[in-house]
């Protein structure tokens, strides 16, 4: 067994191992829960959005790929100015703005965790500690390419 774990903390498998039982592993919190063994795996749209919301809600451990960030980000302000647009005047109906209000407030909190978690795990994936959320303007962060290597946050993610 220590053969085939090259970290120092032996949580991950080397690469030859990954390559070789690819689906025999599931280290919790990594990307594995989407990733399934198979390589250069595309995440879409939706993808996005169901990991972060279904699988991932309030999970601040592992690693998110640039477009799991990025996809996420974008359903997140397209649905809130989609609703603060109903609210703030795209129609005169009461009820309407009453149903737009209330979705907008449940966009905002109800996917304010999952922001804040699919932000965490792409720090992790740019190898930088989550308590870089705190620092102005930590997004710009997020655009920078992943470490093409495991680090202490999980494993590579192929895409």
């Amino acid at each position: 067994m220590k053969d085939e774990l090259t970290n120092t903390n032996n949580n991950y498998p080397s690469s030859e191992h990954q390559n070789s039982k690819v689906e025999e592993y599931d280290i919790e919190g990594s990307q594995q829960t989407y990733n399934r063994g198979h390589k250069n795996t595309e995440i879409g749209f939706l993808d996005a959005i169901r990991i972060c919301i279904m699988e991932k809600y309030a999970t601040f451990r592992g690693r998110a790929t640039r477009a799991e960030f990025w996809y996420f980000v974008l359903f997140h302000s397209i649905l809130l100015m989609f609703s603060s647009f109903l609210y703030n005047g795209g129609t005169a109906d009461v009820y309407v703005g009453e149903v737009a209000m209330r979705l907008y407030w449940v966009a905002y909190v109800g996917l304010f965790i999952p922001l804040i978690s699919v932000t965490v795990r792409r720090l992790h994936d740019i190898g930088r500690s989550g308590w870089w959320y705190l620092a102005p303007f930590s997004w710009i962060l997020c655009a920078l390419e992943s470490q093409k290597c495991d680090n202490e946050y999980g494993p590579y993610i192929r895409h």
